[in-house]
């Protein structure tokens, strides 16, 4: 019944929402009034610059009136959308810009974050089809503890029963990313224990564009991305291709990829917007596993599964309409559709002298609807910023696993067939008081059912069982800016997150009963400064800890939530404009003349513990207690740019247990710290009007022979991290 009343009332907000002219028509009218008085201004102006035309006053003014309405069609009026800036956020926030991924280049998006402060980035084999990102000391395998977005829809096929991502936004596609830590908002969930990575795609230029971006570089690496753009009528649309393919730098580590975008956004009236996306996805790659000790000291290139291989595919539609009722106040709803199919084929042990392999074979059908509200009003002398808003969540995934009679077999026999799906459904409320110009406090709250079932379909021993676990959870959260100046700004935030469990904890899988295992809960507290008290000098400084209770674990086989981890450090950036930074004293325009040379630096300081549990006063693994990431940027005012940028990250543990000896087979002991440098040099300038740069680069300028991860499953070993390679490419817009 909860389901059916939960799809009814969403719908209904959305349906609202479509008609809201018919509540809102008076308000509406006097927004329409406005943008039709600024239009028919702007189409005054554009008439008075067009060539070729002489300008008669005629009785009735009937020529100027014709060209005004005809242009008036042409012109796009939309009000600012009603929401909170990033940069007033009571917490942390790291922007990366479209200009710094234009200047730098990457294959891929953790070539970007791998710098942010508290975020621990792990490339899964160097190819960058996976995201692995870790918040403040928590696991980054597969961002199962951090949630992915894209346009603020979740990237992840079972964000709540089986989180793990499989999917890596093009970066070339992207307009900016947006990094917000300690708990995110109540606007996101679940998981968002240490934060939200939150892409945001490219809007669709005025007038038609053709626009490539290609690359070659070491290991026979090919990416290609072209996108066009265009309008028709009122409709604006965007295609986007990409492809990508390398030898990588192990044997047995080809990859291709193929990555098509569609956006269509529709006007139906000045007031509103709708935009639809579709996109497929397409990966195929081999996997070489792990290495032994002894193996990584002679080649870690080598590969000691030279019969795994993986293939992806996905496939995703969304729709977002968006109203605006006044400029105070909209309606965004978001819908949305996942399709993800992975089949993984993993040889049983190390070598090739493996007789047998297992086939994962899984299946994701996602949907879900998201309607939100936002209004500014006045509540007395104090003014006020209200989002409401709620998700309904429904997934379905096939699990099956089959047994295949030779290492690189492609059928075998069924050993697991299973159906697990997933119910979510969530609500949220978030005020700001803007009690003076330079005090707000902003209280909320997020409300979460999650109900996961699983069905084996398999018969015979442990087949044919189902069952069922529920979680609520209410996470209330408050958060403080105080400007002390026009240029600083201080924060404070206190917020409840939770981690439903997954479903393979929540149902046993052999005997279908319900382990009822309470959400693993996190209590985050943040305090910092962020301020830019003169041209040339940004800093940001947080504080902050963390605490993550009853956590998962097993224990004499059993799944207990048993675990309670500790998190806090303080974590930081710096940037210097250095032409601004001489030129200040003498009031000389370094800039202009020059270009710009900047140089930024970041910092991260890391504690964590296990403070109950079996490993009580361990460290967590994959946590580095220091990370520094530094770099030095150049602009010529003539075009040329170049970035080198370095990173320095501590040793680490690779397990609970927190063993320092390394064991022969690579699996266990810790992680040592390394160092890497990377270099991009570029040429931007025009050709007839048209823009175009050309690009090259070196990662790991130095050479330096390192790893990020050791694993213990089904890749077992020391996993090595690429060595340098070259890069060079253009870019082309016309």
């Amino acid at each position: 019944m909860i389901k059916r009343t939960a799809l009814i009332v969403l719908l209904v907000f959305f349906i609202f929402g479509m008609s809201g002219n018919l509540v809102f028509a008076d308000s509406q009218e006097d927004l329409k009034k406005e943008n039709e008085a600024l239009k028919r201004e702007l189409n005054r102006m554009k008439l008075l610059f067009e060539k070729n035309e002489t300008t008669t006053v005629s009785g009735s003014g009937t020529d100027t009136e014709s060209k005004e309405k005809t242009v008036l069609e042409e012109v796009k009026v939309t009000a600012p959308p009603v929401e909170k800036p990033l940069k007033d956020f009571a917490g942390t926030v790291h922007t990366i810009s479209k200009e710094e991924i234009e200047k730098k280049h990457p294959s891929h998006v953790g070539e970007l974050l791998k710098r942010v402060p508290g975020l621990n980035v792990v490339d899964e084999y160097g190819t960058g089809t996976k995201p692995n990102y870790g918040f403040r000391g928590l696991a980054p395998f597969r961002s199962t503890n951090t949630i992915l977005l894209l346009d603020d829809i979740p990237i992840q096929p079972s964000v709540y029963g089986d989180p793990s991502s499989y999917y890596n936004v093009p970066v070339q596609r992207l307009d900016r990313i947006e990094v917000i830590k300690g708990g995110a908002s109540v606007k996101y969930g679940p998981n968002t224990m240490g934060g939200i990575v939150n892409h945001k795609s490219r809007e669709i230029p005025e007038g038609s564009e053709l626009r490539t971006h290609n690359t070659i570089g070491s290991d026979n690496l090919i990416e290609s991305n072209t996108s066009y753009s265009g309008q028709l009528g009122s409709m604006d649309f965007m295609m986007d291709y990409l492809r990508r393919e390398g030898e990588g730098f192990r044997d047995n580590m080809r990859f291709d990829v193929d990555d098509f975008t569609t956006k269509l956004v529709f006007h139906p009236d000045m007031q509103s917007s709708l935009t639809f996306n579709f996109n497929y996805y397409d990966v195929d790659e081999e996997t070489p596993g792990g290495v032994t000790v002894q193996q990584f000291k002679d080649d870690p290139d080598q590969a000691s599964k030279p019969f795994d291989f993986f293939e992806g595919e996905r496939f995703s539609v969304d729709a977002h309409y968006r109203r605006q009722f006044t400029k105070d106040s909209s309606l965004n709803t978001i819908l949305y559709g996942n399709f993800f199919e992975r089949n993984w084929y993993i040889a049983d042990q190390l070598g090739s002298s493996a007789t047998t392999n297992t086939q994962f074979l899984r299946k994701f059908n996602a949907f879900g609807i998201e309607p939100s509200y936002s209004i500014r009003y006045n509540l007395g002398n104090i003014k006020n910023l209200l989002m409401v808003g709620g998700r309904l969540h429904l997934d379905r995934e096939s699990d099956v696993r089959a047994r295949g009679t030779t290492p690189n077999a492609r059928i075998g026999k069924t050993d697991q067939d299973a159906d697990l799906e997933t119910f979510a459904l969530a609500t949220y409320i978030e005020n700001e008081f803007i009690i003076t110009d330079r005090l707000s406090i902003t209280p909320g709250f997020r409300w979460e059912r999650v109900e996961l079932s699983r069905d084996n379909r398999l018969r015979g021993a442990g087949g044919g069982v189902a069952g069922e676990n529920t979680s609520r959870e209410f996470l209330p959260a408050i958060g403080i800016t105080y400007k002390l100046t026009d240029e600083t700004t201080l924060f404070a935030s206190a917020r409840r997150n939770f981690q439903p469990a997954e479903f393979s904890e929540a149902v046993d899988p052999t005997t279908g009963t319900n382990t009822d295992l309470d959400a693993a809960i996190g209590k985050n507290f943040e305090i910092g400064v962020r301020s830019r008290p003169l041209k040339w000098f940004y800093s940001e400084l947080t504080f902050f800890r963390m605490n993550f209770d009853n956590q998962i674990i097993t224990v004499d086989g059993v799944l207990q939530n048993a675990q309670g981890t500790r998190h806090r450090g303080v974590e930081g950036s710096l940037e210097i404009d250095l032409f601004e930074l001489i030129g200040a004293p003498f009031k000389k325009e370094i800039p202009e003349k020059f270009g710009s040379l900047s140089t930024n630096f970041t910092f991260t300081f890391l504690d964590t513990e296990f403070n109950s549990g079996a490993f009580s006063g361990n460290s967590l693994p994959q946590a580095p207690d220091k990370k520094y990431g530094w770099g030095v940027e150049y602009d010529n005012p003539l075009g040329f740019s170049a970035n080198l940028d370095g990173l320095w990250v501590d040793k680490q543990f690779s397990n609970d247990a927190n063993t320092r000896q390394q064991s022969a087979d690579g699996t266990t002991g810790k992680i040592p710290q390394y160092r890497l440098w990377d270099l991009n040099l570029a040429y931007a300038g025009e050709i007839k009007k048209r823009e175009f740069s050309i690009f090259g680069g070196i990662k790991n300028l130095f050479d330096e022979e390192y790893f990020t991860r050791r694993s213990s499953g089904t890749q077992s070993g020391i996993i090595p991290s690429p060595d340098r390679t070259f890069y060079t490419g253009f870019e082309f817009k016309m």
